[in-house]
Parts: C-alpha cells; structure tokens; sequence
C-alpha cells in the first residue's frame, strides 16, 4: 500500500498534465509534449588543428633552429566551394626570437606570420614555421608557449517546423480520442556556432492562434567566435537572421539587434518572436518552415610548450 500511496502523485501528474512516451506512439489529446521535439544536429568544429609539433625537440639551445610543423584539417563534410583559412602563430614570446620564418604550401598566400590557405573538406594541409632562437637575449633557461590559430568566415543553418491547424479540425480529434500531437523537428547544419531555434507553443498550433518562436545561438565547438571585418569585438556578422515561414508574418519586428549579435559566454540570451495568426489560409493542417542563418568568423587555437637553454661557450 505504501508504494502504491508514493506512486499515486506521479500518475495523477500524468493523467492531468499527459505525455507522450518516448519510443511509443502513445498520446493524450489537449497536452504538451514534455519531451520535446526531434532534433538532429551536424558536425561542430569545422577547421582543426589536427597536429601541432617541433623539431629536433620541445627543449632545444639557444644555438639550435626550431622548426614548427601544423596541420591543419579541414572537417567539413558536405562536397562544396573551399574554405579561405587564416592560419598564424600569433604569440611567439617577443624577443626570445630573431627570426620567425613561415614556409606556406605550394600555391598558398605567405603572411607576415603565417599563411592563407584554402581547404576541400577532409582535406589537410601542413604549414611550417622556422624559429631562430636570439642568442643575446638567452642568458636564463627559458620557456615559452608557442600559440597558433586557424580562423575562417562560416556561417550555420537550422531549419525548424510548425504544424498549424484548423481548431474545428483539432476538436473533433479530440472528441474521436485521435492522436494529434505533432512533434516538430529541427534540423541544425555542420558549423561550430549553432542556431537552436525552437516552437515554444504546442504543436499543431491553432490556425486562430499566434505562436511564439525562440531563438539562441550558442559556441559548441572548441574554439572561439573571432571578430568579423568591420567590427571591433567578437559577434555574429550582420546578415545574421530568422526567416519567417512563407505567408506567415512576425508579429512585431523579429531582428538579431546589435547587442543580440555578441554572446555572454558561449550563448546568446534567447531571443522570443511572435508569428501572428495564419488564419484560413493553412487548410486543414499545414507544415511550414522557420529558418535562422547565422554567419559569423570562428577561430580555432592551439599551442605548444617549449624550452630554450643558453649556448654556453666550451673554454
């Protein structure tokens, strides 16, 4: 009696507040869906930097040359145009060298300290660097944390779908004891900075209904959100945006702001937009697409550690 007593209030909450059960078809009409809607995500990191060593070793003299070898790799997984990546090493201890010497791939663009390379997905391509120690500055057993990065424009998809339909259609399923929940489904594309964007209200929404559309972007990869041209600071590009489904219009003006564009950590706060009311126009019951296009410039880092001994003169 006292298991079936503790167990009482849970199938009170699931007769009053209903589910569906994951795996089941099994539905109870007039309640939201408290597991949610089906979503599949792509790939996050695109450009890696797969390897990153030194030669002859990470302790060296101060007489010998180092030499930095980075391959960096491409993830990308759909056949497309190729990828412009800025690779550098962007913090080499100042003064600890006379000379950092980037050597490029055959037909790459040399920089002042690295290379512009371009990527085929899954394809690799190694960049080296030759470091000359500065022998006069070298005095102490030194160390020094070699920093790389990979940085590239992107931009990531996601398609999500509403499901509206006709409330005299949605009373007589419920008055036939019908199943009717739709689950709605997203489909968010390969990229490291993902748009999660989500149908607030339960679906099939009311015709007569408006419907409330959440949008976050969040850094799921393994690098960081980089500063697009034109901009000081590190924020999603300005062609970033929600599309609204066709026939369907927002509410109030749904625009990604200025402020909206910069994350706090590695999200944005969500961002709430109203459809109005499709009214007659969806039929019986009609499927619609919203569609969010973030673009943005990523960077991904890596470093090394290494360890430079003053040349001491044999008397």
């Amino acid at each position: 009696m006292k298991r079936l007593f503790l167990l009482l209030p849970l199938i009170l909450v699931l007769v009053t507040s209903g589910c569906t059960i994951p795996g089941t078809d099994i539905q109870i009409p007039g309640i939201p869906d408290i597991f949610g809607s089906q979503v599949t995500e792509s790939r996050d990191d695109i450009i890696i930097i797969k390897n990153l060593q030194v030669t002859p070793a990470t302790t060296i003299s101060s007489g010998q040359t180092l030499l930095v070898y980075a391959d960096v790799q491409s993830l990308e997984s759909t056949i497309g145009e190729k990828i412009k990546v800025d690779v550098e090493m962007y913090d080499y201890c100042t003064n600890l060298f006379e000379s950092v010497t980037p050597n490029c791939p055959s037909g790459e663009e040399k920089t002042e300290k690295g290379c512009n390379i371009e990527l085929m997905p899954q394809e690799i391509k190694t960049i080296k660097w030759t470091l000359v120690p500065n022998k006069d500055n070298i005095k102490l057993a030194t160390s020094c944390e070699l920093k790389l990065k990979a940085e590239y424009d992107y931009s990531t998809d996601t398609v999500t779908q509403i499901t509206y339909i006709d409330p005299t259609e949605l009373a007589a399923r419920i008055r036939r004891g019908e199943s009717w929940r739709t689950a709605g489904t997203s489909s968010i594309g390969e990229g490291p900075v993902k748009p999660y964007l989500s149908v607030e209200d339960q679906q099939p929404v009311s015709s007569e209904l408006e419907a409330q559309v959440k949008l976050v972007v969040k850094n799921v990869g393994n690098g960081y959100l980089a500063i697009p041209e034109g901009e000081t600071e590190p924020m999603l590009k300005k062609d970033s945006k929600i599309i609204n489904p066709e026939n369907i219009n927002w509410k109030d003006d749904c625009e990604i702001s200025d402020d909206y564009r910069k994350l706090i950590g590695r999200e944005t706060p969500p961002l709430l937009c109203t459809l109005e009311a499709p009214g007659s126009s969806v039929g019986i019951e009609t499927t619609y697409d919203i569609r969010a296009e973030i673009s943005y410039r990523y960077a991904f880092r890596k470093s090394i550690k290494i360890n430079i001994e003053p040349l001491h003169e044999i008397s």
